[in-house]
């Protein structure tokens, strides 16, 4: 699954650079807008601080506005609302106390998540083999951060039985 083995390459990157200090951000020359539900709102603002680390800045903008004046370099700009989104839902209610590093790994994964190329993405030879010589780099190749397999390993009968041959 090239998603998946592109966001476990992404995730090994960002997680080795957060132990280094903060993720190189990139400044935006409009700052991005959106709204979002109080839960997202309540965890954006509780993580503010593991969120620079990402290289995120945002801030509360009035009523259920979020206001992102800065994101990760590696993240595409259409990927920054949903990745906040999705990152505010999830830290919603963590306990601060003594998990900030359980709280900037999954940071991390989602990070990588929307930053990887997605499945369908029709990708040139050298970036598959980019990715995939990455992979054999990192320490655990065989899952996601999320835990979801990389690649599966089919016998020919099961292949032959999925294709009605057996």
């Amino acid at each position: 699954d090239q998603h998946v083995a592109h966001e476990r390459v992404l995730y090994e990157r960002i997680h080795e650079r957060l132990n280094a200090g903060p993720l190189e951000s990139q400044r935006l020359l409009t700052p991005l807008m959106f709204e979002a539900d109080p839960a997202a709102l309540a965890g954006l603002a509780a993580h503010r601080a593991d969120l620079e680390r990402l290289g995120f800045e945002v801030e509360p903008f009035g009523g259920q506005s979020i206001r992102v004046t800065a994101m990760p370099a590696l993240l595409s700009l259409h990927d920054v609302e949903p990745a906040l989104r999705a990152l505010g839902q999830d830290l919603d209610g963590l306990d601060r106390g003594g998990r900030v590093d359980e709280v900037l790994k999954h940071i991390a994964a989602t990070t990588a998540c929307h930053a990887a190329v997605k499945a369908n993405d029709p990708l040139p030879l050298e970036k598959m083999q980019f990715i995939l010589d990455e992979l054999h780099r990192t320490a655990y190749s065989t899952v996601c951060p999320h835990g979801r397999p990389v690649l599966l390993r089919l016998t020919r009968r099961e292949v032959e039985k999925n294709f009605q041959r057996i």
